[in-house]
């Protein structure tokens, strides 16, 4: 089991494709809060889903899918801890990909919001809201400094 110690973490920031602006998690908190999820499962217990993954080996879909690089899920900690620490309204679930990434997922009446976290410092914001075809996307990545 992985921990990632607060000292450790490192902010994300959000990048903006279509403006190339780059802001802290408080324009995140503003694009999940506004969307009023029904989540009944809190950070804590999605941070320990996450360790459980971590663990996972080759073939733990049955379908022959790899393994996830631990730091990968690592950098899903570490973000999913800093969402919880910004008040972030938590995920409905997190789960692993076949593509060897991890998603966080929140389901409401206003649409669907996901964050696939790609690499350890890298995930999209993927934003369809209800009767959509076109979904808005964000980049997340960490800051290093």
């Amino acid at each position: 089991m992985s921990t990632i110690a607060p000292s450790a973490r490192r902010s994300w920031a959000i990048l903006n494709p279509n403006s190339q602006r780059t802001s802290s998690l408080d324009e995140l908190d503003a694009l999940i809060s506004e969307f009023q999820s029904s989540s009944m499962i809190e950070w804590p217990e999605l941070i320990d889903e996450l360790r459980r993954i971590r663990n996972y080996r080759d073939d733990w879909d049955g379908e022959g899918t790899e393994s996830l690089d631990p730091e990968l899920v690592d950098g899903a900690i570490a973000l999913a801890q800093d969402l919880n620490a910004e008040g972030i309204p938590s995920a409905n679930r997190v789960l692993a990909g076949v593509n060897r990434t991890l998603y966080f997922e929140w389901y409401a009446t206003g649409g669907y919001r996901e964050i696939e976290v790609s690499t350890l410092d890298h995930a999209e914001l993927r934003i369809v809201p209800t009767g959509s075809k076109v979904a808005d996307v964000f980049v997340l990545h960490r800051r290093t400094s």
